[in-house]
């Protein structure tokens, strides 16, 4: 118990050294956009009458994407917001 209190003082120490850093930027990835639409409609769709995005081109494209970074002493995190946050 004494050792789990100790090393949580220690760790809440060096947080309290060595802040995180939050900084938010563009950058350009590699990115394969929606394929076009099929041009008809499924009667039997549940989204009918519209169209349905289904598949990604086979050509890249470079697209600038908003970034934000975490990062400590111990991790960094990228997340990209545009893209649902991914980590």
């Amino acid at each position: 118990m004494f050792l789990a209190f100790l090393l949580s003082d220690v760790a809440l120490l060096f947080a309290q050294n060595n802040p995180a850093t939050v900084k938010e930027y563009k950058k350009v990835f590699t990115t394969y956009p929606f394929a076009d639409p099929d041009p008809i409609p499924k009667p039997d769709s549940k989204i009918y009458p519209y169209y349905r995005f289904d598949g990604f081109t086979d050509t890249p494209i470079q697209k600038e994407w908003n970034v934000v970074e975490l990062e400590n002493d111990y991790i960094k995190i990228t997340i990209l917001p545009e893209v649902g946050g991914k980590i």
